[in-house]
């Protein structure tokens, strides 16, 4: 039932909005960038997890990150000049041919793109993906390693895939001010990001406590409803 659902919208891709959350630099609180959040008017598929779970089970990966990247990208015109554009992106669209042709609409904004992928997603021949971010890379999009959590596996693979920007959970961030330990994790993490050439987003900040303990931990850019809210 859901996967018809996702094929209607498909169909009709009025069914997607878009919209933006600022990512803004600590040093001085200004909007550095924007990030593209998906919604869906479809009552099965108002919650994008299981929008992109569907997706997944489905085999609509493709089809449905076409339309979206699409739409994320239309506006990018009025941002203010310098501002990039944030677009999640599932492994497996990294093997779609219309994203390595690479689509006119990325081609033209590449300068100002950076492609999140996140580490939940498994990622089938690493090699491979290394290789197709390497060339959507050498045509100047950047990356984000999103939502990277504690495990060596997944410091290992942002290691390799040499990232423009690491994003930490919010899983990480929430709290982060009463918790030594997440603070200890997260000051070695940053370190490990500099270490690697990557600039370090900290997600989720929603308290005044928890955006002054990321900036001391030596974080470069927040995003969090305490900020803004995606709009």
């Amino acid at each position: 039932v859901q996967v018809r659902a996702l094929d209607s919208c498909i169909a009709e891709p009025r069914c997607f909005s878009i919209v933006y959350q600022p990512l803004v630099r600590l040093e001085d609180r200004a909007v550095f960038a924007y990030e593209a959040l998906v919604r869906c008017s479809h009552e099965q598929l108002k919650n994008p997890h299981v929008l992109f779970n569907v997706a997944e089970k489905g085999d609509r990966i493709w089809p449905l990150s076409r339309i979206l990247r699409k739409l994320a990208v239309t506006p990018l015109k009025e941002v203010p000049e310098g501002a990039l554009l944030f677009v999640n992106l599932h492994p497996s669209d990294f093997e779609d041919p219309e994203l390595l042709a690479p689509e006119p609409h990325i081609l033209a904004m590449a300068d100002r793109l950076v492609l999140e992928v996140t580490e939940r997603a498994a990622i089938g021949d690493f090699q491979l993906f290394k290789r197709n971010i390497d060339r959507l890379r050498d045509l100047g999009l950047r990356v984000a390693i999103d939502d990277l959590g504690s495990g060596y596996a997944a410091l290992s693979a942002a290691a390799e895939l040499d990232p423009d920007f690491i994003k930490f959970d919010m899983t990480l961030i929430r709290d982060i001010d009463q918790s030594p330990v997440r603070q200890n994790l997260v000051r070695n993490m940053v370190a490990f990001a500099v270490e690697t050439g990557a600039e370090v987003v900290a997600e989720g900040v929603e308290t005044v406590a928890e955006l002054n303990t990321v900036r001391e931990l030596g974080c470069h850019y927040v995003q969090g409803y305490l900020l803004a809210r995606p709009a």
